[in-house]
C-alpha cells in the first residue's frame, strides 16, 4: 500500500507540471499527454507498481470530433527495473490482457509512450 501511495505522490506530482493544452475534461481520468491524433488520460487510482511492474489504465481519445477513430483502453506496463536503468521496454495490453504494442522506452524520449512511462516512473 505504501509503494501505491508513493506512485500516486509522485504521478500526480509529474501531472501537475505539464504544459497548458486544454484537453477535454473526463471525470475520473488524468490528463497525460498527446499526439496529433489523439489525447491520452490515465484513469485514477490505477497506478499500481505489483512485483516489479508499474501499471496503468489508458484512455486514448480521438482528438477530431469528425474522426472515424474510437476511443480505446489499454493497460499500460513498464517494469521497474526499466524505470531505474532509464531505458527498457514498454508493453500495452487491450483490456481482455492481449499484448496490443510494445514499444522502447528511454527516459526522456519525445515518443507519447515514453512520456506517459516517465510518469509511471516518476521521473
Amino acid at each position: 500500500m505504501h509503494k501505491k501511495l508513493k506512485l500516486a505522490g509522485a504521478f500526480l506530482l509529474a501531472i501537475s507540471s505539464l504544459p497548458a493544452y486544454t484537453a477535454d475534461k473526463i471525470d475520473g481520468w488524468i490528463f497525460l499527454t498527446n499526439t496529433n491524433n489523439f489525447n491520452f488520460y490515465g484513469k485514477e487510482r490505477s497506478l499500481t507498481e505489483n512485483k516489479g511492474i508499474r501499471s496503468i489504465i489508458i484512455q486514448e481519445v480521438p482528438i477530431s470530433k469528425n474522426s472515424s477513430a474510437k476511443i480505446l483502453y489499454s493497460h499500460f506496463t513498464i517494469p521497474s527495473k526499466a524505470c531505474k536503468n532509464e531505458f527498457g521496454e514498454i508493453t500495452m495490453y487491450e483490456m481482455r490482457g492481449k499484448v496490443a504494442g510494445k514499444y522502447d522506452y528511454v527516459k526522456g524520449g519525445s515518443s507519447a509512450a515514453a512520456y506517459i512511462a516517465d510518469l509511471v516512473c516518476g521521473n
